[in-house]
């Protein structure tokens, strides 16, 4: 998804739940080399997937956002997973359901 802010969600999201496979490598997303997940997805500050990004694999969620992220998410590039979003910490508040880039 390109810009959330069409949907309403623009700087709002504070956790986030990658789902599908359970295997791979779980590291924070903030991570130094945190490379494009084959199967999960990219959060980033600006729309069209600009600015500062972390990436997560597929299959982890966070019930925080990393330093910096808490309602600033703009855009979000999903691969190979479904990704909810939240309006507030530990998966609370209203929700939305991506399955491709946002």
């Amino acid at each position: 998804m390109r810009n959330l802010k069409r949907e309403g969600w623009n700087d709002l999201v504070s956790s986030i739940r990658v789902s599908g496979s359970l295997f791979g490598g779980v590291r924070p997303p903030w991570a130094p080399g945190n490379a494009i997940p084959r199967e999960g997805a990219c959060f980033y500050s600006e729309a069209n997937f600009r600015g500062q990004s972390f990436c997560v694999d597929r299959g982890v969620s966070y019930p925080r956002l990393p330093p910096g992220f808490n309602d600033r998410v703009s855009s979000v590039r999903v691969r190979g997973s479904v990704v909810m979003i939240f309006e507030d910490r530990d998966f609370d508040g209203r929700s939305m359901r991506i399955t491709r880039d946002v």
